[in-house]
């Protein structure tokens, strides 16, 4: 089975993007790999930021056509790329959880 995760981040904003690309996979080697097994096997694909900047972290030409989810979040609008990434994290935890269906989302 595959799944999409989401993860939420504090990451100093000001940073390049391979800073940002270095930064986020070491949070993420720390933090959240040791929870992994061998049988969570993983592929980080897009990181957004708060002011809505979107970096690619899949390499181009995947073969599994991953880095597609980067050309994804490039067409959302960058004003409202972090109130999109946060809502898709929230529904993937509740479809995650079977608590989809129970969920109403409030748009500001």
């Amino acid at each position: 089975m595959h799944a999409i995760y989401t993860f939420l981040m504090q990451v100093p904003p000001e940073l390049c993007t391979k800073e940002l690309k270095q930064e986020a996979s070491s949070q993420f080697e720390t933090q959240y790999a040791p929870l992994c097994d061998e049988n969570n096997w993983y592929q980080e694909m897009a990181l957004v930021t708060k002011s809505g900047r979107v970096i690619q972290l899949c390499s181009s030409g995947d073969w599994r056509g991953r880095d597609s989810w980067y050309s994804v979040i490039r067409k959302i609008e960058q004003g409202k790329r972090w109130a999109w990434a946060w809502k898709f994290a929230l529904e993937c935890i509740t479809t995650l959880c079977g608590m989809a269906h129970n969920v109403a989302y409030v748009e500001k």
